[in-house]
């Protein structure tokens, strides 16, 4: 089965999906996944990493504020003791990290939470 990459994209939502058109026109392997907001969208592509974000540097979108690369998901059930180790448990699959190590998280609030 051919794996796909994850890619969540801030892009203007008066313009959403011409941003998605011009993903698609850069990566025919893309896809819009999910919008996750009106200027949020997840956004695959079954093209490695190394490539996909290549395609987009060579002809770089008009209407897309950022892209990033999803490296882990995770559900906050809103329990902090809870939340902080599902969070702790995320980082660790994606970087070694030894005890007192810090680390920042990157969280979008989702149909009324955060993911």
């Amino acid at each position: 089965m051919v794996q796909k990459r994850r890619y969540l994209s801030a892009l203007k939502s008066y313009f959403e999906n011409i941003a998605i058109e011009e993903i698609c026109n850069v990566d025919e392997r893309a896809k819009l996944e999910k919008n996750i907001s009106p200027t949020i969208a997840l956004i695959t592509s079954t093209e490695s990493q190394e490539k996909f974000l290549k395609l987009l540097c060579n002809r770089p979108p008009k209407f897309i504020k950022h892209i990033m690369p999803v490296m882990e998901l995770g559900e906050m059930v809103g329990d902090f003791e809870i939340d902080k180790n599902t969070l702790l448990k995320s980082a660790k699959k994606i970087v070694e990290m030894d005890k007192g190590d810090k680390f920042a998280v990157q969280c979008r609030v989702v149909e009324g939470g955060f993911s």
